[in-house]
């Protein structure tokens, strides 16, 4: 028997099997990570690959808020949630930039009322605790699902 490996079978297999079911947010579910370090882990594991579907595993992390959410098209994280069976869906039509400890920049996705905090308690260069969801990984590094955060002062 030929094993058949695409891309969406592997983002369905992966997903299907160590996502929850639910996106709620409980900090001490979401494992402590340093972000530069995480980065350079996740960059290693493409291994040629354009992007790598992961199990969308609870992170929290430090780094500097870089530029406020801006609307965006956000298809590729729907498609991801939805194959996993995350019910509800969060509504996340924002990204945002954020920059690690080492200065690397990284794009992140922004969940629709987590947005509305980051515009309230939120200043430009401002550092934070980050909750997230690693959803993949492609060529710059690691895709977050921002969640939740707590600013730090």
């Amino acid at each position: 028997m030929k094993l058949i490996t695409t891309p969406l079978l592997l983002l369905f297999i992966c997903l299907t099997i160590l996502v929850p079911s639910a996106m709620a947010v409980q900090s001490e579910e979401f494992t402590r990570i340093e972000l530069d370090q995480f980065i350079e882990q996740q960059k290693a594991s493409l291994m040629g690959r354009k992007k790598l579907i992961t199990m969308a595993a609870p992170v929290n992390f430090t780094a500097k808020m870089k530029r406020f959410p801006e609307e965006k098209e956000m298809s590729y994280i729907y498609e991801a949630m939805r194959v996993s069976g995350v019910s509800p869906l969060p509504e996340v039509k924002h990204r945002m930039f954020i920059e690690s400890n080492g200065g690397r920049i990284l794009p992140v996705y922004v969940e629709k009322a987590t947005v509305e905090k980051i515009n309230q308690d939120l200043k430009e260069e401002q550092t934070a605790n980050f909750l997230a969801y690693h959803v993949y990984t492609y060529s710059k590094g690691p895709a977050f699902l921002i969640v939740d955060f707590t600013p730090i002062k």
